[in-house]
């Protein structure tokens, strides 16, 4: 099973991937930073610590990684192929990777294979942000083939602090 995930960054890498890895899937990291991407593709993975009594640590292998801006192409064929797609890029840039969704799943669509999209930001109802991003670029055409096939599942990510009050 293949994962496109949007986000490269702490919750992207620490929690989404992990959990990710831990349910059998390959992923592919989308991002823009080109030093992360290049030691990703170089490592085949990457380390995480768990911050228990232990000290233990989780590696993430089977991962790949793209650059959304200079590899688009490539970016696109992934979301046509994968099993799942997932985002952690930060509430407030849904709708900047909303074209590069809509165009991958058009194509995704056309051999009418249907997706989960899970957008993990630390807002309420992200999926839904991100599916509004994403219909305001279809015609109303595209958009009753999107609702047959795209399903956007709500969660929310928050983090806690564990201190003494």
């Amino acid at each position: 099973m293949k994962a496109v995930h949007f986000g490269a960054g702490n919750i992207g890498r620490g929690f989404i991937g992990q959990i990710l890895h831990q349910n059998g899937f390959e992923i592919c990291f989308v991002d823009t930073n080109a030093e992360l991407i290049q030691q990703l593709n170089q490592d085949g993975g990457y380390s995480i610590e768990i911050i228990d009594e232990a000290a233990t640590t989780d590696f993430v292998d089977q991962v790949t990684a793209l650059n959304s801006l200079s590899e688009t192409e490539k970016v696109l064929k992934a979301i046509e192929t994968a099993d799942i797609l997932t985002t952690s890029v930060g509430a407030s840039n849904l709708v900047k990777i909303a074209p590069t969704l809509a165009k991958g799943l058009k194509k995704r669509f056309d051999q009418k294979r249907s997706i989960n999209i899970l957008a993990n930001e630390n807002i309420i109802n992200a999926s839904d942000n991100l599916k509004a991003a994403v219909y305001a670029l279809l015609s109303e055409e595209e958009a009753a083939v999107f609702d047959q096939f795209a399903y956007f599942v709500n969660t929310a990510i928050d983090r806690q602090s564990l201190g003494k009050d």
